[in-house]
C-alpha cells in the first residue's frame, strides 16, 4: 500500500487501484522508470522491482559489483532465489522474442476505459450494458464491494470493447 500511494495508487476499505490493469501498470512504468534512474542498469531496475531496492543496494554492496552474472550466482546467493529466477526469465523470454515482431490484431475481448461517476453500482450497470455482472466486476477489481466509490465524482472502469455503445446509449439513463 505505501508504494501504491506513493504511485498516486488509491487503496483503502472499497477501492484498491492496483487491481485496476491500466492505473498499476502505468504506476509500474513509472517506478520501472525511476528505479532504472537510479541503478542505471535495466536488468538491475527488474531485480530491485522485485526484491526491493534496500534489498539490491545491500546484495551490490556485498557482491562488490552490479554485474549480472555475480548478482545472481546461486552459491553466493547475493540475492533471494525468487529474484534470481525471476530476472533469469525475464532474460530467457527477452533472448526468445529477440527479433521477433509480435502482431496484437483487435480481439473481441479487448477492454476500453469510460468514465462513471461516483456511487454506481457495476450490478446495475452490468444489467444496462447487457452484460453478466461477474464479468464487469471482473474486468474492474479494484472496486471491492461492486460499486464505485463516491469520493470522487468520476472513475475510469474497464467494459468489453463491444458493450461501448450499449454503454455510451443507456448510461445516461442509469
Amino acid at each position: 500500500p505505501a508504494t501504491a500511494k506513493h504511485y498516486n495508487l488509491s487503496v483503502d476499505n472499497s477501492f484498491d487501484e492496483r487491481c485496476d490493469p491500466v492505473s498499476s501498470t502505468n504506476a509500474a512504468i513509472n517506478y520501472l522508470s525511476k528505479l532504472h534512474r537510479q541503478f542505471g542498469k535495466w536488468y538491475l531496475a527488474a531485480m530491485a522491482y522485485n526484491c526491493g531496492e534496500g534489498r539490491l543496494e545491500k546484495a551490490i554492496q556485498k557482491a562488490g559489483s552490479d554485474e549480472l552474472s555475480i548478482l545472481v550466482d546461486n552459491g553466493a546467493k547475493y540475492l533471494p532465489l525468487e529474484t534470481r529466477e525471476y530476472i533469469k526469465k525475464i532474460l530467457l523470454v527477452a533472448m526468445i522474442g529477440e527479433g521477433t515482431m509480435l502482431d496484437f490484431p483487435h480481439e473481441d475481448d479487448d477492454i476500453i476505459q469510460v468514465s462513471v461517476r461516483g456511487g454506481t453500482d457495476l450490478n446495475k450497470l452490468a444489467e444496462t450494458i447487457k452484460i453478466k455482472s461477474s464479468i464487469l466486476l471482473n474486468l474492474n477489481k479494484q472496486f471491492k464491494k461492486g460499486m464505485v466509490p463516491k469520493a470522487q465524482a468520476h472513475y475510469n472502469i474497464n467494459i468489453p470493447y463491444e458493450k461501448m455503445i450499449m454503454f455510451y446509449l443507456g448510461y445516461e439513463d442509469y
